[in-house]
């Protein structure tokens, strides 16, 4: 009998139809090592016949042995495109490893000089893109909260990277944001943890102002005023 597998990676959709319809095969059929149809599919770029196995119930996010999904082993951008976009494949999960097929990509354009660059930064626009939406919800639940902000644009910036607060300040910080927009007062609420914020980076400058460091600084170019002086 013909091998499914082999069928799926020569793009040999007359026999994959066939073995179908004898009701001994699906999609979704695993080898030994896991592997299915999909994944054989992807790999070799076969579009169509990606497009013709999920209609078939293939499931796109099945894994094999190593817990990676077809993304896993695409080679082509065109290919991850139409597993992401148009095909529902889940592009942050992660194989028994704890990594995404972007950080595996990345991994094996480091290692082996595999020519995946075009596909780490498709996967790496997805990231970005995101953030973006996430940052347009929470301008809109700021502006909601703000009277009379109908012409108010709210700056959101990225802040520079420091040490990581541990998982429990985060959830603590988390959850008072999600009570005070919940809350019946959350206008006030907001208002509040913004002046805070405020009080709290006036009382880094004012020490740090008053640093032996930036008293030195202003010495210093006091000195330099009354020379040119």
């Amino acid at each position: 009998m013909a091998n499914l597998w082999i069928a799926a990676s020569d793009n040999n959709l007359l026999v994959i139809r066939a073995l179908f319809a004898t009701k001994a095969h699906t999609p979704n059929d695993r080898d030994p090592h896991g592997y299915t149809p999909l994944h054989a599919a992807a790999s070799y770029s076969h579009i169509e016949l990606l497009r013709y196995l999920v209609s078939e119930g293939g499931d796109v996010n099945i894994t094999d042995e190593d817990g990676e999904t077809p993304l896993f082993v695409v080679e082509t951008v065109e290919a991850a495109k139409v597993l992401i976009e148009e095909l529902g494949a889940d592009w942050k999960h992660k194989n028994s490893q704890g990594i995404t097929a972007q950080e595996k990509f990345e991994k094996e354009v480091e290692e082996d000089g595999e020519p995946l660059e075009a596909i780490v930064e498709y996967l790496k626009g997805l990231e970005d893109g995101e953030l973006s939406a996430a940052d347009q919800r929470l301008e809109d639940e700021l502006k909601d909260a703000i009277p009379g902000s109908a012409n108010v644009r709210v700056a959101i910036e990225r802040a520079p990277e420091m040490e990581e607060p541990d998982n429990e300040e985060i959830a603590e910080r988390r959850r008072k944001v999600e009570e005070l927009l919940q809350s019946d007062n959350a206008e006030e609420g907001i208002r509040h943890l913004v002046e805070e914020a405020i009080r709290l980076q006036l009382s880094e400058e004012a020490r740090s102002s008053s640093s032996p460091r930036a008293v030195r600084q202003r010495v210093d170019s006091d000195e330099e005023k009354d020379g040119r002086e």
